[in-house]
């Protein structure tokens, strides 16, 4: 499922709707763009985030999401997974 959503915001990049932010010079530049449009259209700036760490099945994961652009991990969701007890009930 995970993939699939990334999948996704990569299609949504090609087609220049979303602009994945992975570092804080894409964050600098795409905030002074979004200043400088005056009520322009510009794609939707993101950084990548992941709620329940299920996706990441193991350490040795974390660099290729990394690589991908995954920025922020909450280990914990609403159910329990593999790292957390989660926030539900």
């Amino acid at each position: 499922m995970a993939r699939g959503q990334f999948a996704y915001y990569r299609i949504q990049e090609r087609a220049g709707r979303m602009r994945m932010l992975k570092d804080w010079p894409a964050l600098k530049s795409h905030v002074e763009a979004w200043e400088a449009s005056k009520g322009g259209s510009l794609p939707i700036g993101f950084i990548l985030s992941m709620e329940g760490a299920d996706p990441i099945l193991s350490p040795a994961d974390v660099p290729r999401w990394w690589e991908d652009g995954l920025r922020v991990v909450g280990p914990a969701h609403y159910g329990a997974n593999a790292y957390a007890h989660g926030t539900g009930p």
